[in-house]
């Protein structure tokens, strides 16, 4: 925002908007004249697709040229990641003997059948069994500075 009010543009903060979905149809019905928004979220929540493209670069022109034609104009790139992972205090993780997301899913029960999830977060992304994956919890035990 002080990039644009030191440019010399008007800004209204609207930091606080409730949510990504309030936010693009803001964007797109003309409240917003500019949103920042994920590539991911809006490759699979909002142009529909189910393909993952795991490539950042390649993911971010597929919505920009599919965003184009909902009359969306992406701007340049913006050299980001929201990956997600779970967190834990290191002492706690040794305590459990915890060191991949295996052994967390180890000690948890199976989700339930009836378990609520977006019908626009279908695969990959819907709820999965934890002991599925040996992926490092390394970052996660990461102490922090």
């Amino acid at each position: 925002m002080q990039v644009l009010e030191n440019a010399g543009y008007t800004v209204e903060d609207k930091t606080n908007v409730s949510s990504s979905d309030v936010c693009r149809a803001a964007l797109e019905n003309g409240e917003f004249d500019v949103y920042w928004e994920y590539t991911g979220t809006a490759w699979l929540s909002f142009l529909g697709n189910a393909e993952i493209i795991p490539d950042a670069q390649e993911l971010y022109d597929a919505v920009k040229e599919a965003d184009a034609d909902n009359g969306i104009t992406r701007l340049d790139f913006a050299p980001m990641n929201n990956t997600y992972a779970l967190a834990m205090k290191a002492d706690r993780a040794e305590e459990l003997g915890l060191t991949n997301y295996s052994e967390l899913g180890d000690m948890l029960p199976p989700i339930p059948a009836n378990w609520f999830w977006p019908p626009t977060m279908n695969s990959p992304y819907a709820p999965t069994d934890c002991r599925a994956s040996s992926r490092p919890m390394a970052p996660i035990l990461a102490k922090a500075l």
